[in-house]
């Protein structure tokens, strides 16, 4: 028996194929392509313009468990479930390889005893030849053919190389159509085909059966047929592709010239609207003469800070109070002794029950005020960023930077605003925007309030202002809330220092 693995044959090539292409085909046994390979030499020249051949392959893998559980001809009828055996002008070849070889050959010979009444049709029949041909080889083969379609099935007990290739001896039994003496010298086989199949019954190696298939390959004009197959009408596929490519380019330059039509129309529309905002530009320049507006909104307003400019980019810095915020959401904080007012204090001498009262102080109550600061870059004509992670200079001290901006530079619900002011050109608008993100926060963005938190629990940052205008720390505000008098703090607070004229904003959430 050949048991080693036979991937390429003079029958099986990129050669070969395309001259059986159409005619004899099918499957590798798990890259194995002997099989089709012998049925192309054996079957080629018995073939008439109108035969054709396909080969299956199918397995099953039945276990002891099956076998109890559905008994012998139920695990039987379930491996035929797997073969298509109405198919005409076939070769199915079927492998038993489960774990157990008692199993795999009880299944065949199951099959070799009730087959004919599983397969149902009266026009299938089994041969025993092939049986007895492979009882002498030790393992149980059994083959059923079927004359009215042309079609055979054959079930192997075990999936080893060595039993797949040496049942391909039994191919002229397989399909016995092909093999019946008609036309002397037409249908026997002759001395090369005999030896191949001698090759296969009784052969060890490899080179044997590829040395008789070599031979047998020497009356075909492969080459010549491959030329044909690859060749054949190749201007006509060429020009047809051009065709198609050419039709393909012509569809792409319409489409584009109705595009260039399309952007010609809109430029010119967005020209007129250049025209008239460079007349309106040049107006406003003949008038102002050296008057700036962003220059005269920074010199009067104290919350500002201009960081740097650069030349058309403004760095800038906001110092304010905390004003927007959800009371009830952190009322609702206050009362929930597992938010993170109470979970967040780290090694804090603060208490947490401090801190909740801090927090009323200052979010609800209101006689405390927290100071706070965050850094934005402007760029005219562009947009507005956050600045994270800035490195604040000791104009800064007293204020906490807001941890949307300084941990994430998020601009939140501010974002869509201050691009509308940058779009229309309104940068006081858009200055607003940015002080106004600086005095918020949302106690509702867990990881930011987490970080938040964090921060008011260290004792050594002063961001609290009391009613008499001292800056404290979070320690020193707590033991001023313990021992101060509230009543009469709101008329001592400070209001802002902003222009009268600004333009309006509306506090947004994050």
């Amino acid at each position: 028996m050949i048991r080693a693995m036979i991937r390429s044959t003079p029958f099986y090539s990129n050669i070969a194929s395309p001259y059986f292409g159409s005619i004899i085909v099918g499957e590798t046994y798990n890259g194995d392509s002997s099989f089709i390979s012998t049925l192309r030499a054996l079957l080629a020249p018995r073939f008439s313009d109108d035969d054709y051949l396909r080969l299956y392959h199918s397995f099953s893998t039945p276990t002891s468990s099956e076998v109890s559980k559905s008994g012998m001809s139920g695990v039987v009828m379930n491996s035929l479930s797997r073969i298509c055996y109405n198919e005409i002008d076939s070769l199915t070849i079927h492998m038993f390889m489960g774990g157990s070889s008692e199993i795999n050959e009880a299944c065949v010979k199951d099959l070799y005893e009730n087959g004919l009444s599983y397969l149902g049709d009266s026009d299938w029949k089994r041969d025993d030849v092939t049986t007895a041909m492979f009882r002498q080889r030790k393992f149980m083969v059994v083959c059923f053919v079927n004359p009215a379609t042309r079609s055979s099935i054959v079930f192997v007990d075990g999936g080893d190389l060595a039993k797949y290739h040496t049942i391909q001896a039994a191919i002229p039994r397989f399909l016995p159509w092909y093999f019946e003496a008609k036309d002397e010298g037409k249908h026997k086989l002759s001395d090369e085909e005999f030896e191949l199949v001698h090759s296969l019954y009784n052969g060890h190696e490899i080179d044997g059966y590829i040395a008789v298939l070599e031979k047998m390959s020497q009356k075909y004009d492969f080459k010549s047929a491959r030329i044909k197959h690859l060749l054949g009408g190749f201007e006509k596929r060429i020009d047809e592709k051009r065709k198609s490519s050419i039709s393909r380019d012509l569809n792409s330059i319409n489409g584009r010239i109705d595009q260039l039509n399309r952007e010609i129309h809109e430029c010119i529309e967005k020209k007129r609207e250049k025209d008239l905002l460079l007349l309106g530009i040049e107006s406003k320049i003949s008038q102002d003469g050296e008057y700036s507006e962003i220059m005269n909104y920074f010199l009067c307003n104290k919350a500002l800070v201009l960081e740097g400019v650069d030349d058309d980019c403004i760095t800038f810095g906001v110092k304010d109070y905390m004003m927007y915020f959800d009371e009830s959401l952190i009322q609702r904080m206050i009362e929930n002794h597992n938010s993170y007012i109470y979970t967040c204090r780290g090694g804090s001498p603060i208490s947490g029950e401090d801190m909740a009262r801090l927090i009323s102080e200052i979010f609800l109550e209101q006689n405390l005020k927290l100071r706070v600061c965050a850094a934005y870059r402007m760029k005219i004509g562009g947009g507005v960023d956050g600045m994270s992670n800035y490195i604040f200079s000791s104009e800064y001290d007293g204020y906490m930077p807001n941890p949307h901006i300084q941990y994430y530079h998020c601009l939140g619900g501010y974002a869509e605003k201050l691009n509308r002011f940058m779009a229309d050109g309104n940068y006081l608008g858009a200055f607003e925007q940015c002080m106004a993100s600086c005095r918020s926060l949302n106690f509702g963005d867990s990881t930011v309030i987490c970080n938040f938190m964090s921060k008011l629990y260290d004792t050594s940052t002063k961001c609290i202002e009391l009613p008499n205008g001292d800056i404290v720390t979070q320690a020193e505000a707590i033991s001023w809330i313990k021992g101060g008098d509230t009543t009469e703090q709101a008329s001592q607070d400070h209001p802002e220092d902003i222009p009268e004229d600004q333009p309006e904003v509306i506090p947004v959430p994050f």
